[in-house]
């Protein structure tokens, strides 16, 4: 399950981090309407989590994969 949300965390997240200051820095320059301001500000915090906490999910993701890995070596050939 854990994993299943690490898949869908970057592929959502990064590109809403990268839009919205896109958008922040149209609106900064006069080129956009600043009415919602607020929320393109709010959806760029929640692009920076998810993609830290994405991030992160994967990291633990392959380091368990690594331990398995090691785990599964260090037992030697059998006797």
């Amino acid at each position: 399950m854990l994993m299943f949300c690490a898949v869908l965390t970057l592929p959502f997240c990064l590109p809403a981090w990268l839009m919205a200051n896109r958008d922040l820095r149209l609106m900064r320059d006069g080129q956009m309407d600043d009415e919602g301001e607020g929320l393109t500000q709010a959806g760029r915090i929640c692009g920076i989590i998810g993609t830290i906490l994405g991030g992160l999910v994967y990291l633990a993701l392959c380091l368990y994969i690594l331990v398995i890995i090691i785990a599964l070596g260090a037992g030697g050939p059998p006797r």
